[in-house]
């Protein structure tokens, strides 16, 4: 037995993550989570194709099952653009693109209604929700950057929109809530709201921001998510690299520990030199297998 002192830590090689493994982790991540986002939207666009054809007129839901249709074919694509050429999310952005654009138009113009119908009453219809389920959806693609480009883009496209009824001949509009206009009576405010050309900035705005707040908190989540997965990944290879030089309860203490189990430190140790006499002749005789066993 020698008794010696040990002055040393754990070499930081042992510890040191390849940042290319943790990388390579989360774009796998990413691939899992548009793989999971493209499934959800196919259950998603199933369930809006029912409820049109159980719903809706002929006119009206031939329009809307091509959107269906639409929506399924770009997903379909952007996923295996991604797979194919790789950098999914950079695809899944650029489809946004398309997605939103077709949105806004379908959510705006009448396109089924009567001649007669006010373009602006479109602005009253709940399918504005149709945003922000479409907003919402991105959080499953592990992509926090994806989530802000959608979110923005689907705010300021909105915006676009809003902006193209504004301009539309006969729009009745107010710049606040009516019912703060200056010298509105609140039957004058009734009138004005009732208007089928009555465009409000005041919802606009609203709507606007709770997108944006939406994109916020979404964005929020899904950078915790991934800041979670590379810890996970990271504590990882790092007992997968300690198991290669300790044993597993010492691995269990080194891990456990943290930075301070690892960090440089003066104690004493004891050291136990150990031979087996006749190993070489031993292991000859009984073979490889036995000799493992041994």
């Amino acid at each position: 037995m020698d008794r010696r002192t040990f002055t040393g830590t754990v070499e930081g090689d042992l510890l040191a993550m390849p940042e290319p493994s943790i990388e390579v982790a989360v774009a796998a991540a990413e691939q899992d989570g548009l793989r999971f986002l493209l499934r959800v939207r196919l259950v998603v666009l199933a369930a809006v194709a029912l409820w049109l054809i159980t719903n809706y007129a002929p006119l009206r839901l031939a329009l809307g099952l091509l959107t269906v249709a639409a929506f399924t074919l770009s997903g379909i694509v952007q996923y295996h653009l991604g797979r194919r050429w790789g950098r999914p999310v950079f695809w899944a952005g650029v489809f946004t693109v398309l997605e939103v654009a077709l949105l806004v138009i379908v959510v705006l113009a009448p396109f089924t209604f009567p001649a007669d119908w006010p373009p602006q009453m479109q602005l009253r219809l709940v399918t504005v929700s149709y945003l922000f389920i479409y907003v919402a959806g991105t959080v499953l693609s592990y992509s926090p950057g994806l989530v802000v480009w959608t979110g923005a883009l689907t705010a300021a496209a909105w915006g676009v929109g809003h902006h193209a009824m504004l301009r539309l001949p006969g729009t009745v509009t107010a710049h606040g809530p009516l019912i703060d206009t200056p010298g509105l009576s609140p039957a004058g405010s009734l009138a004005l709201y009732l208007d089928p050309r009555f465009v409000s900035d005041a919802a606009w705005r609203t709507q606007t921001v709770l997108l944006l707040l939406l994109t916020l908190v979404l964005a929020a989540a899904v950078a915790r998510s991934r800041s979670l997965l590379r810890r996970q990944v990271t504590d990882h290879l790092a007992r997968a690299n300690l198991a290669r030089y300790f044993s597993p309860n010492v691995v269990d203490v080194l891990a456990s520990a943290g930075p301070a189990g690892t960090a440089a430190r003066h104690q004493r140790v004891a050291v136990l030199f150990a031979d087996v006499r006749g190993f070489t002749r031993i292991s000859e005789s009984i073979g490889a297998v036995r000799t493992m066993a041994f």
